[in-house]
């Protein structure tokens, strides 16, 4: 019984010790590398078929999200209003087409939603994404974000003007400051960091998706 416990007493004082504590700290920090590696090959791997065009994906800090800007839907006229008809409405840049195929759609904040107002819905997405929340831009913020290519898509205004084609793309959030102003975030293309404001939802913005 003595043994037991002069033995008991000896794996405490180690387990208890600097060396004892830094090396469980190496492997668990070595498991979490591990784990982050492998989950960014399956995200940089995996490509997404959504309405018969490839998107690919990239995995930047913890999150994994689709490499390009969503383009899904049907065009109309910059100076239209998108409703819900049960058909999904875009903006194509200058009403062209072919800016749709570059850049992507451009989408009221509604339409993008699909018409829900709960933060994270997975609105226009492909299955298994959703559209990002203001928090989870915030941690795309806190993360190496050049692998976030943003196309330079420009903007359609909420009064009808297509603007800032190549220098500019804004891409909404899911969260809402109001009824009427929903965040959207844009890289500054001058020191490539990510901001975080707030926009009238009848604004035309890019659709990013991160993957839930």
């Amino acid at each position: 019984m003595k043994c037991f416990i002069r033995g008991f007493i000896i794996l405490i004082i180690i387990m208890n010790t600097p060396d004892f504590a830094q090396n469980k700290k190496n492997k668990n920090d070595l498991k979490t590398k591990k784990d982050n590696t492998k989950q960014a090959e399956i995200c940089g791997n995996l490509k997404v078929n959504y309405y018969n065009r490839i998107y690919n994906t990239v995995q930047i800090g913890t999150q994994c999200w689709l490499k390009e800007n969503l383009d899904v839907g049907t065009m109309i006229k910059g100076n239209q209003n998108s409703i819900k008809n049960g058909m999904i409405e875009k903006y194509c840049y200058d009403n062209k087409t072919e800016n749709c195929d570059k850049y992507g759609g451009l989408y009221q904040w509604n339409e993008a939603m699909e018409y829900s107002t709960k933060p994270g819905a997975k609105g226009i997405c492909p299955e298994g994404f959703h559209i990002p929340t203001q928090a989870e831009f915030e941690t795309l913020a806190k993360s190496s974000v050049s692998d976030f290519s943003e196309f330079d898509a420009g903007i359609r205004d909420n009064n009808g003007y297509f603007k800032y084609l190549g220098t500019w793309t804004h891409f909404w959030s899911s969260t809402k400051v109001d009824s009427n102003n929903p965040y959207f975030m844009y890289k500054d293309p001058l020191n490539g960091s990510i901001n975080i404001y707030f926009e009238y939802k009848s604004n035309g913005f890019s659709v990013r998706c991160l993957k839930d």
